[in-house]
């Protein structure tokens, strides 16, 4: 078998002409001239100063921002200046943390569902690049969170593309080439995640750097991108465009800053990082991650808060067949409700479902009943959280305090009293034949 050289490979894609714009960036940029500005990371600009409430982009005065916050993508787009493949290898792996969609079933009426695998090209378009495997030339798919590279041919259900159709093929071919690589190896998995579509066992392959085999990438197929949430204001916006992403790392690509991290929503964007002050990287806990899910975009990195569950209940109709889960489709109901008193609603189940699904313990659920609970501002309070509020709860001292004698470590159990009120009950084995029978 030939082994390719990343410069042989690169120089074979310009010769092919495959080099070009995205529509992405296109519907982006338009999003961004609402909401914000757009920038380029090759010019090294604060732009995320636009954002806050008191500074503007090259300006000292008071800046106008009055909105919270600010989201910050960037976006490499394949022919661009700076890709991802400019990145040191040790930044590739953690660039790719989310996946764009064209529309959700729950929050738009039709499109993917998050029960079951999304199509591609109709739901998504897969992220892929042009790689070099152990000196193979693969096209491999990228998860949406960045974890692994699914090489075809290399993956256990890859499509066994060869290095001569991956080397010839034309800017149409290998976009189709990168729908049949994701749909192999996500289906032969059985997968309804994107980002959860292989593991190593399965050929799956680190990108840039790892402990076992790694993809060296030669070229995007198809644009890559990265979502950043930044919640607070003072400073937070620039430290997460800039401190956070260009002057640590080198996230050089064009990139979007969208005013009020809210209108991230327009970007149609799964995941998100987030970043709760300036001067900290990351450290959003369940608070941020619950007002992102109210949005409709899952955080990718808010602690005590479980991704899964997010996406399942942004996602996942409430309508499909294993719903026993009454908690699907709860928080894309808090944007899609016609009445202020289904989305209040749906903002308490949202808040159930992320935080306190099982009995009233545990401080998730105390997170969850002290803003839904009897005593919170709620507009819709949660009647499970009765059972732990401290009206209703009668502590041991003082139903002890009740008795007749105080309850110790040393009160010896009436066992013929307790018997007497609530008798054991057992089944005959002969009886219970008899009604199973009967019933037949």
């Amino acid at each position: 078998m030939i082994k390719y050289t990343k410069a042989f490979v690169l120089f074979a894609l310009l010769s092919q002409g495959v080099m070009g714009a995205s529509e992405l960036k296109t519907k982006w940029q338009a999003v961004t001239k609402k909401y914000g500005e757009w920038g380029e990371g090759i010019k090294h600009e604060r732009r995320g100063q636009i954002c806050d409430p008191w500074r503007e982009f090259g300006d000292t005065s008071n800046g106008h921002d009055p909105w919270p916050g600010c989201a910050v993508v960037f976006l490499a787009d394949r022919g661009d200046d700076w890709t991802v493949t400019e990145l040191p290898r040790n930044q590739q792996d953690n660039f790719q943390n989310t996946q764009w969609y064209k529309s959700s079933y729950t929050l738009h009426g039709d499109g993917f569902k998050g029960d079951s695998l999304p199509r591609a090209p109709q739901d998504l378009d897969p992220v892929c690049y042009i790689a070099n495997v152990s000196g193979t030339v693969v096209l491999g798919y990228e998860e949406g969170n960045g974890d692994k590279l699914l090489p075809c041919p290399g993956h256990r259900h890859a499509y066994p593309f060869t290095e001569e159709q991956i080397l010839t093929a034309n800017d149409a071919e290998l976009v189709e080439m990168c729908t049949m690589c994701y749909q192999s190896v996500c289906t032969g998995n059985r997968r309804t995640d994107p980002r959860q579509c292989g593991e190593s066992g399965t050929g799956g392959v680190d990108v840039g750097t790892g402990n076992g085999v790694v993809a060296d990438m030669v070229e995007q197929v198809n644009s890559a991108y990265h979502c950043h949430i930044a919640i607070g204001d003072e400073g937070t916006c620039d430290y997460v465009q800039y401190d956070q992403h260009e002057d640590s790392r080198e996230y050089y690509m064009d990139y979007s800053v969208l005013c009020d991290w809210r209108n991230l929503k327009h970007m149609n964007l799964t995941h998100c990082d987030c970043t709760l002050e300036d001067g900290t990287a990351n450290n959003c806990q369940r608070a941020q991650c619950r007002d992102m899910a109210y949005e409709g975009i899952v955080c990718g990195n808010c602690g005590g808060c479980d991704q899964n569950r997010a996406y399942q209940q942004i996602f996942t109709p409430k309508d499909q067949p294993r719903v026993n889960d009454p908690w699907a489709g709860s928080c894309a109901a808090v944007r899609t409700a016609t009445t202020e008193e289904g989305r209040n609603y749906a903002k308490m189940m949202c808040s159930q479902g992320l935080f306190c699904r099982g009995s009233v313990s545990g401080s998730a659920c105390a997170f969850h009943c002290d803003n839904f609970g009897p005593n919170s501002d709620a507009a819709w309070k949660d009647p499970k959280c009765n059972l732990n509020d401290e009206n209703n709860r009668r502590l041991l001292e003082v139903i002890t305090e009740e008795l007749d004698e105080p309850v110790t470590l040393d009160t010896k159990i009436d066992r013929d009293f307790i018997m007497g009120v609530y008798p054991v009950i057992r089944a005959n084995g002969a009886q219970v034949k008899a009604k199973v029978a009967a019933k037949k």
